[in-house]
């Protein structure tokens, strides 16, 4: 009967952690037009368990907006928090209001075809539909002209957050960056950290990978449940044994 009872503990448990998640289907809108506010090139919905993949070069304005500048996100000549470029990094309006719970968000950026892009990004809260959009925003904080966003976090590649050229061996073609994130609105602004060449403009392109995750619950807490069906089982046996 107990090797019975393990049996039923181990099944029980495979079954909670092998049973499929809510999910629905993540959509993308190109220039979703909030007017006033930033002037978003993406808008994306997802919910749980979600995931999209999408390039720089899949949008509308492809090619006069098929990139981002190479020093969008972090520009050296820019004053200390203002380090971005707002009308030259990607925007994506994040739409997670239809999460369950809190969960992980994971955010990838990757060099595209087009330039030698060094990707960063920042992650804010909420999306930016008041203030008028400015020339420059603080990648590594809040706004003062863009009230409706609060800084989460950012990854800033081998340059910094100052635009200094990356240090050789520490920059690289791709940068990952993994977020705890509650039901709401965010907003991501996709970025260049400046490249060997501080002279270098245009556009330069990119891929991205944005997918939600479940929290995962700590083993101890099925071993935890585990004991419990197991104690169930045992008293139950006792009682029918008297």
């Amino acid at each position: 009967m107990k090797r019975l009872i393990l049996w039923s503990i181990a099944l029980g448990c495979a079954g909670l952690l092998n049973s499929p998640l809510p999910s629905t289907a993540a959509t993308i809108t190109p220039n979703p037009g909030f007017d006033p506010g930033i002037s978003y090139e993406w808008l994306i919905t997802m919910g749980m368990n979600d995931g999209i993949v999408f390039r720089s070069d899949d949008h509308p304005d492809s090619p006069a907006n098929a990139g981002v500048g190479p020093r969008s996100w972090a520009e050296p000549s820019n004053p200390d928090g203002l380090k971005g470029w707002t009308h030259t990094v990607h925007w994506v309006a994040l739409d997670l209001s239809g999460l369950t719970e809190n969960a992980f968000l994971n955010v990838t950026l990757s060099r595209g075809t087009t330039g030698d892009l060094f990707p960063a990004f920042t992650l804010y809260r909420g999306w930016e539909q008041v203030g008028t959009e400015t020339h420059q925003f603080n990648n590594i904080g809040s706004t003062s002209w863009a009230p409706g966003l609060t800084y989460i976090g950012h990854v800033a590649n081998g340059g910094g957050v100052d635009g200094l050229r990356p240090a050789i061996g520490k920059e690289g073609p791709t940068v990952f960056g993994q977020f705890l994130v509650e039901p709401g609105l965010y907003s991501l602004a996709f970025g260049g950290n400046a490249p060997f060449d501080i002279d270098q403009s245009g556009r330069q392109a990119y891929s991205a990978r944005i997918k939600t995750a479940p929290i995962p619950l700590p083993a101890a807490i099925w071993l935890i449940g585990g004991g419990l069906v197991g104690l169930a089982g045992l008293a139950r046996r006792h009682s029918s044994v008297k």
